[in-house]
């Protein structure tokens, strides 16, 4: 039984709990492990929600944190009131969700988090064509 790369709060995440997800077009976007190589850019991941968290931004105006894993590994997102007002539902509404976001290092550039832009239902493999 392999486990995904990374531990949260304590727990590894095995990969059978990914595999539930078999449908998913986990290649057709970004694998978390790579987000180092585009700091400051646009990217479009694919991943489980594992934490969830709501908070409230400086203004009052409500916004969530959600941490997602793939195969690759794990990501911390920060999705903004605009952004949670618009998309906010659909993490709650799909285990998996597919995120576009910038990557955001910290300041002392031992990490990153993705700003998240929108978020969606995670794509699924197309089935093959029927050739009689």
């Amino acid at each position: 039984m392999g486990v995904a790369r990374g531990l949260i709060l304590g727990c590894t995440l095995t990969t059978p709990s990914l595999d539930r997800h078999s449908r998913v077009a986990w290649s057709s976007s970004c694998p978390i492990a790579e987000l180092h190589r585009y700091h400051g850019q646009r990217v479009t991941v694919c991943g489980l929600i594992i934490v969830s968290r709501h908070h409230m931004q400086q203004n009052g105006q409500p916004m969530k944190f959600i941490s997602i894993c793939d195969y690759s590994g794990i990501v911390e997102c920060e999705i903004f009131a605009a952004a949670y007002r618009l998309y906010g539902l659909n993490t709650v509404r799909y285990p998996v969700v597919q995120i576009t976001g910038e990557v955001k290092p910290f300041d002392n550039q031992q990490g990153y988090t993705l700003e998240v832009l929108r978020v969606e239902k995670a794509r699924v493999k197309t089935p093959p064509a029927f050739i009689p």
